[in-house]
Parts: structure tokens; C-alpha cells; sequence
């Protein structure tokens, strides 16, 4: 059997288990509110270039949205998190906030995405202000979840979000770039089909450029996470 062919009968299974397991009543039609609220913390470590080092500290993060349509296919949402970090060993502080809309589509287990939104990034070094970095960003990205019984889904998603209006009240011509994001966990639901367990780990990058010079930041970490749906 030649490769390609393996990889359509794959392909063609995977998407068999993944409708008939929605099918079932224990796939996410089951899973999918019409309206949705969670709360996540996130421990973390960020490894910042335009602070010079690398620090540990929480972020919090919030998302709210609805599923619509006949069988809850089209999702819109807003995604918001902050993290405010200190940089002891260079008496240095952080401040980053982004805030993403999104529209999502359902399509069995894939969840294709557009997106835009906006972020603030600030940073002080012995307390003088280096970026006070406003911009506006657009992109998209793709998500997965995979059913594996009737109490636990597990979910990756993989985006990027690319700047389209930057501007820094500091003074040193400074820019965000790009920002790519990575996350891989699990869903649960006890026996109350009202309440979402998350937890997981998460991996942020993206840059920031000061009068000519580029800077990398890299962020990741493991959360858990608190979710309530409504489904009428």
C-alpha cells in the first residue's frame, strides 16, 4: 500500500471514530455550551531579552464566548491575559497584557480560527521606562480536541498573531512582533455537565525591537483553569 494511500485510510478513520463517537452523545456536541465563561492561573517562567533574565511569576487569563448554529458549529470568543513579572537579580519589572477576539468553526475534532486583538507591553529597568509598547494584532490559528472517554477531552491548539499598528510612548522607537503560542492539556468534567476542569502546559514567543535592536521573549508554563457553560 503506498504511502498516500495509508495516510487517506488513516485520515478517513480518524474522522469515522471522530463523528461516531459525536455520535455517541459522548463526543463534543455533548460538550459544546451555547455560552461559556473560565478563569485560568498559570505559573510561569519568562526568559526576556529586554529585561536581560529570567524570572518566575503568574499569569491570569480569562475567556468568554458562545457557540451558535444548528448543531453549535460557529464560535465567537475574547480571550484576555496578564502577567505582571520581577526581575530582582536587574532591578527590573514587566508588564504584559493581550487580549484576543476570535471566531472560531467546528469541524469535528479541528478548530480553525480567525483573530484579532491588542496588547500592551511595558518594561522598566532600574526604574526608567525602556517600552511602553501599545499595538494592535491580527492572525489566526488551529485548534484539536480528541474525546478519549466521556469525562475527558484532550486539547492542543497552536496560533499566531502578527502586529499591525505599534505604538511605544517611551521613546526608543520600540515594536512588538510576532507572537506564537502553543498549548497542550486536557478538559474534565465531573458529573455537573455545567462545570470544565483545565489544565496544561503553554509556550509564548515573540519579540520586541528598541531603536534597531531585537529582543526575544519566551514564556511558558503549566495552568489549571475553572469553566462554567450554559446550554439551553
Amino acid at each position: 500500500m503506498s504511502f498516500m494511500l495509508r495516510w487517506l485510510v488513516t485520515l478517513i478513520g480518524i474522522l469515522h471514530a471522530s463523528l461516531a463517537m459525536s455520535q455517541s452523545g459522548n463526543g463534543l456536541d455533548k460538550r459544546t455550551p451555547n455560552a461559556y465563561f473560565n478563569v485560568e492561573s498559570e505559573s510561569l517562567a519568562h526568559k526576556s531579552d529586554t529585561i536581560g533574565g529570567t524570572d518566575f511569576g503568574v499569569r491570569f487569563a480569562w475567556n468568554v464566548g458562545a457557540w451558535t448554529g444548528k448543531s453549535k458549529n460557529f464560535g465567537l470568543g475574547i480571550h484576555q491575559d496578564i502577567s505582571n513579572m520581577t526581575y530582582s537579580q536587574v532591578d527590573g519589572t514587566l508588564t504584559t497584557a493581550w487580549t484576543d477576539f476570535s471566531m472560531q468553526y467546528r469541524l469535528w475534532w479541528f478548530y480553525p480560527k480567525l483573530a484579532f486583538g491588542s496588547c500592551t507591553f511595558i518594561s522598566e529597568l532600574n526604574g526608567v521606562t525602556t517600552v511602553d509598547a501599545l499595538c494592535t494584532t491580527a492572525g489566526g490559528g488551529l485548534g484539536i480536541r480528541i474525546p478519549i472517554g466521556p469525562l475527558v477531552i484532550a486539547n492542543a491548539d497552536v496560533s499566531m498573531m502578527n502586529p499591525t499598528v505599534t505604538k511605544d510612548a517611551s521613546g526608543n522607537n520600540a515594536a512588538v512582533g510576532s507572537r506564537l503560542d502553543f498549548t497542550a492539556g486536557a478538559l474534565l468534567y465531573p458529573k455537573a455537565e455545567w462545570i470544565e476542569i483545565a489544565m496544561g502546559v503553554r509556550y509564548r514567543s515573540f519579540s520586541v525591537d528598541v531603536n534597531g535592536s531585537t529582543f526575544k521573549e519566551v514564556v511558558a508554563g503549566a495552568y489549571v483553569g475553572l469553566g462554567l457553560g450554559i446550554t439551553f
